[in-house]
């Protein structure tokens, strides 16, 4: 599982892994992922690194995880308490199935997500952005 935040190039470090530059996942990694089927890949337009490169698992395109990504997405007048009921249910709903199958993974996160993104618009705003790769 890979999250945070992102560009197409891959996962930012953040200044955690001393020795990695500024990503912790980028095309250095691609051949090893590329064994894996069963990834999860959340962070900002990690579909354009998991298409770009073809690699199998559940993943997103833009994901708003702070206000200042809801504004930027065309979403002003999002409080930070909107994202922090999507961040949070989006993990606890992830959490429930993560030892799971991609599909599994996937249609449950899609199903139960999307129940938030009713009436939560940045959960609404990801809940589109959500793929799979098998």
């Amino acid at each position: 599982m890979m999250m945070g935040h992102g560009s197409p190039m891959g996962l930012f470090n953040m200044g955690l892994f001393i020795d990695s530059g500024g990503y912790v996942i980028d095309n250095s990694l691609v051949s090893i992922l590329s064994e894996k089927k069963n990834s999860v890949y959340i962070w900002c337009n990690s579909d354009k690194f998991v298409n770009s490169h073809k690699l199998k698992g559940f993943y997103s395109g833009m994901f708003i995880s702070e206000v200042g990504e809801a504004h930027f997405c065309g979403l002003p007048s999002i409080k930070q308490n909107i994202v922090d009921e999507s961040n949070y249910g989006f993990s606890k709903i992830l959490s429930e199935v993560i030892n799971e199958d991609q599909e599994t993974i996937y249609e449950h996160v899609l199903n139960h997500y999307g129940e938030m993104a009713k009436h939560n618009p940045v959960a609404s705003y990801n809940h589109k952005r959500l793929y799979l790769s098998k």
